[in-house]
């Protein structure tokens, strides 16, 4: 749309630069506010914040954003106040929404829209590729770990899901090892109790405890805790480390379009 690009090559040269700046400083907004500012860019007008031109008019009506890896709130809403398009940041990266579709921000290169029968349409193709757990991998690095998974979920539900400290020491389990490699234990009968036990010792934001005392070998008394864990948050943890360990071998690449709402694991 031509209007724009005219409206801000107006605002340009009606802008004063500020005063005894080396530079040529034309604040778009609040004059210091001099972070945010015009510039020509040959025949294109550029609203630019810090050093990144942000948005872009050019004499045809093509509206161009970008930001240079500055997937930020304060560039987001840069976008919303300076260009024909809203924005935000979801999934840590930046999201422009035209016509009722939601296009991402490129990190280094510049996304370039044009109006088309009254609607903003990106004058390239825009392909994204959108990172998927492949079920078959997924799969076959869960099997090692199935019947670890029976016999926790078995256990679990038999002591209401509670794993006891006592139980704990009785079993020489040592619980305090932040390095313990749950799955290498998980892997093997002998020491499923002590995968179990080493998966939720520590994690204990959303999970219900109780406290208690004991006398250690020494005659000193300490606290310590049992901790109560719903089977379905067991399977979820064990399926966590899975994929953890398994890494990029389970995903895939699935080619997406545009949608009304941001796309995560976009890459």
């Amino acid at each position: 749309m031509p209007f724009m690009y005219e409206y801000f090559k107006d605002r340009y040269l009606n802008t004063k630069p500020i005063r005894g700046r080396s530079a040529d400083i034309r604040p778009i907004g609040m004059r210091r506010r001099d972070w945010e500012r015009l510039e020509m860019d040959g025949e294109v007008v550029a609203c630019v914040l810090y050093n990144t031109q942000v948005v872009r008019y050019y004499p045809d009506g093509r509206v161009g954003v970008r930001c240079n890896g500055w997937h930020t709130t304060s560039t987001a809403q840069f976008i919303h106040e300076w260009s024909p398009f809203s924005c935000n940041k979801t999934y840590n990266r930046l999201w422009v929404y035209a016509s009722g579709l939601a296009y991402p921000v490129p990190h280094k290169d510049e996304i370039i829209f044009e109006a088309v029968e009254g609607k903003w349409v990106p004058t390239a193709p825009v392909v994204m590729h959108q990172r998927v757990v492949d079920r078959d991998a997924m799969k076959r690095a869960r099997e090692p770990y199935k019947e670890f998974l029976q016999w926790g979920e078995a256990f679990l539900k038999m002591s209401d899901g509670w794993l006891m400290g006592t139980t704990s020491r009785e079993l020489g389990i040592c619980t305090t090892r932040p390095d313990a490699d749950v799955l290498a234990l998980a892997a093997n009968e002998d020491t499923y109790a002590h995968a179990l036990f080493n998966m939720f010792w520590s994690a204990w934001s959303g999970y219900e405890r109780r406290r208690y005392t004991f006398v250690n070998g020494l005659g000193e008394t300490e606290t310590a805790y049992d901790v109560r864990v719903k089977p379905t948050k067991f399977k979820d943890r064990l399926y966590g480390l899975i994929k953890e360990r398994a890494g990029g071998s389970v995903f895939a690449l699935k080619e997406v379009q545009p949608g009304p709402k941001p796309i995560n694991q976009i890459v």
